[in-house]
Protein backbone atom coordinates (compact mmCIF):
# COMPACT_ATOMS: atom_id res chain seq x y z
CA UNK A 1 0.00 0.00 0.00
CA UNK A 2 1.43 3.60 -1.02
CA UNK A 3 2.09 5.88 1.77
CA UNK A 4 0.61 9.43 1.46
CA UNK A 5 2.00 12.15 2.96
CA UNK A 6 -0.28 14.57 4.42
CA UNK A 7 0.91 18.24 3.19
CA UNK A 8 -1.99 19.50 5.68
CA UNK A 9 -0.73 21.96 8.35
CA UNK A 10 -2.30 20.67 11.66
CA UNK A 11 -4.83 23.24 13.21
CA UNK A 12 -4.71 24.75 16.83
CA UNK A 13 -7.69 25.71 18.43
CA UNK A 14 -7.55 28.98 20.31
CA UNK A 15 -7.59 28.32 24.25
CA UNK A 16 -10.66 28.86 25.66
CA UNK A 17 -11.10 32.20 27.50
CA UNK A 18 -11.33 31.57 31.62
CA UNK A 19 -14.78 32.57 32.70
CA UNK A 20 -15.18 32.31 36.14
CA UNK A 21 -18.26 33.30 38.84
CA UNK A 22 -18.20 36.24 41.01
CA UNK A 23 -17.07 34.24 44.13
CA UNK A 24 -14.40 32.64 42.22
CA UNK A 25 -13.38 35.72 40.49
CA UNK A 26 -12.71 37.55 43.89
CA UNK A 27 -11.20 34.70 45.37
CA UNK A 28 -8.57 34.69 42.78
CA UNK A 29 -8.02 38.48 42.61
CA UNK A 30 -7.92 40.60 45.57
CA UNK A 31 -9.47 43.78 43.86
CA UNK A 32 -12.52 43.93 43.35
CA UNK A 33 -14.26 42.55 45.89
CA UNK A 34 -17.27 40.50 45.31
CA UNK A 35 -19.57 43.27 46.35
CA UNK A 36 -17.71 46.29 44.04
CA UNK A 37 -18.12 43.30 41.43
CA UNK A 38 -21.78 43.33 42.36
CA UNK A 39 -22.02 46.56 41.86
CA UNK A 40 -20.58 46.62 38.26
CA UNK A 41 -22.60 43.86 36.67
CA UNK A 42 -26.35 46.04 38.60
CA UNK A 43 -24.51 48.74 36.80
CA UNK A 44 -23.09 46.90 33.25
CA UNK A 45 -25.42 48.69 30.99
CA UNK A 46 -24.24 51.78 32.37
CA UNK A 47 -20.47 51.00 32.52
CA UNK A 48 -19.74 48.90 30.06
CA UNK A 49 -19.32 46.07 32.03
CA UNK A 50 -21.87 44.29 29.85
CA UNK A 51 -18.44 43.45 27.36
CA UNK A 52 -17.17 41.12 30.41
CA UNK A 53 -19.92 39.38 31.76
CA UNK A 54 -21.92 36.24 30.41
CA UNK A 55 -25.30 35.61 31.85
CA UNK A 56 -26.23 31.89 31.82
CA UNK A 57 -29.51 31.48 33.26
CA UNK A 58 -29.34 32.90 36.43
CA UNK A 59 -25.52 32.52 36.82
CA UNK A 60 -23.43 35.86 36.18
CA UNK A 61 -19.85 34.72 34.74
CA UNK A 62 -17.01 37.20 33.95
CA UNK A 63 -14.17 36.71 31.47
CA UNK A 64 -11.05 37.14 32.71
CA UNK A 65 -9.42 38.63 29.62
CA UNK A 66 -11.96 41.10 29.06
CA UNK A 67 -12.17 42.16 32.81
CA UNK A 68 -8.46 42.82 32.20
CA UNK A 69 -9.07 44.35 28.73
CA UNK A 70 -12.03 46.69 30.21
CA UNK A 71 -10.08 47.88 32.93
CA UNK A 72 -7.31 49.26 30.54
CA UNK A 73 -10.06 51.06 28.65
CA UNK A 74 -11.31 52.47 31.86
CA UNK A 75 -7.64 53.82 32.81
CA UNK A 76 -7.73 56.09 29.55
CA UNK A 77 -11.77 57.49 30.06
CA UNK A 78 -10.83 61.20 30.75
CA UNK A 79 -6.99 61.25 30.26
CA UNK A 80 -6.54 64.06 27.80
CA UNK A 81 -3.23 62.51 26.54
CA UNK A 82 -4.05 59.09 25.83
Amino acid sequence: MPETSCKCKPTTTPAAPVVLTVAQFAERHPWPTQRALRHLIFHSHQNGFDAVIRRCGSRVLIREDAFFAWLERQSHVGNVNA
